[in-house]
């Protein structure tokens, strides 16, 4: 037999070979899954904080890494499918116990392990975040991670979580830098919520004028995206804060006032700030009973953001003092020390 066409022979036994022996034997793929959670089949070639590349079979593929919701690799170990089940749920503590399991130096494969690595440390940074225990401790996990890993593709959703912590520990400066790092996303929706984050951190310090002219710029910002939108209506927020702080407290209360009536009370983080602010507009003006309401509005409705729950639970327990409401004093500054115990809101009282 001519050599050629003994490897035409073998060629075609080892397609044989393949075809009877079925699915198992196809190496098992990485998956891109987009915004629509629809997944694109191949193998991940390299990944930057900006875009990642998967080789198909009919060539490479470019993904920009604000349209990833996540990645799943071929490689990796199967409790991912159920760690990633918990993620979606938001139930972090489990997650973060089945991530513990995982020891990331058996890993062959170093997307992988970037991946439990990051996983892990992000666990630890979204139960921080709501319980007020251990922020230190998982800001310095995950400013370790992004040290070694600055071309991971989660690295703006990282930063965004690094200053975040920053900020509920009181760090203020040290969050700007973080939402910073955020800012140099390509995308005008990221630069948006950098600008809306750093100046609710630059308002924290006091610094009003700053961030007003901030928020300023946001709102007039001529993008028009859903989020973008979103973000003119935090910013809105914010304005009103730095009007109210600034002695403009009537044209603070009126913008608060209309944004509340104009929007929807479905967007939990919006509508927590604004009735805060419409608060602290309330204890400016010497109207504690209508500021107590405004906080009551929260705590019962809009509590879903853990920074903002604790600072209407802080003056809560402040207004109940004051009308000498002892029972209920205690019962909101039992809640904050029991759930934010590790918020700046927390201390003092």
């Amino acid at each position: 037999m001519a050599v050629r066409e003994m490897k035409w022979v073998i060629m075609l036994a080892a397609g044989s070979l393949a075809a009877i022996a079925g699915p198992r034997t196809i190496a098992a793929q990485d998956k891109v899954f987009n915004l629509k959670n629809i997944p694109a089949p191949g193998t991940v070639t390299d990944m930057s904080a900006d875009k990642v590349m998967l080789e198909t079979p009919t060539g490479t593929r470019t993904f920009e890494t604000n349209e990833i919701t996540r990645i799943t690799y071929g490689e990796e170990p199967r409790e991912m499918a159920k760690i990633r089940d918990n993620l979606r749920d938001a139930n972090y503590e489990a997650a973060l116990s089945d991530l513990k399991s995982l020891d990331p130096a058996s890993v062959n494969r170093e997307a992988v392990r970037q991946e439990i690595i990051y996983l892990r440390a992000m666990c630890e940074a979204r139960i921080a975040l709501a319980s007020g225990g251990k922020r230190e401790e998982a800001l310095n996990n995950l400013q370790n991670f992004f040290k070694g890993n600055a071309g991971f593709y989660r690295f703006y959703e990282g930063a965004e979580l690094l200053g975040d912590l920053a900020s509920a520990m009181g760090d203020y400066g040290q969050a700007v830098r973080f939402y910073t790092a955020l800012g140099k996303a390509p995308w005008p929706d990221y630069k948006l919520r950098a600008n809306v984050l750093e100046a609710r951190a630059l308002a924290a310090q006091g610094k009003f004028a700053e961030a007003q002219e901030r928020y300023e710029a946001v709102i007039g910002n001529p993008e028009s995206s859903a989020d973008a939108n979103r973000q003119k209506m935090l910013a809105t927020v914010g304005k009103a804060v730095c009007l109210n702080q600034g002695g403009k407290t009537d044209e603070a209360q009126k913008i608060l006032e209309d944004l509340i009536k104009n929007n929807d009370s479905k967007d939990s983080r919006l509508f927590g700030r604004a009735y805060n602010a419409l608060g602290a507009c309330y204890l400016r003006a010497k109207r504690p009973k209508e500021a107590l309401i405004q906080y009551l509005h929260v705590h019962l409705m809009f509590y879903g953001e853990p920074d903002t729950h604790a600072e209407a639970l802080h003056h809560l327990v402040k207004l109940w003092t004051e009308m000498q409401k002892s029972d209920r004093a205690i019962e909101m500054r039992a809640i904050l020390v029991e759930q934010y115990g590790g918020s700046v809101w927390a201390k003092g009282v």
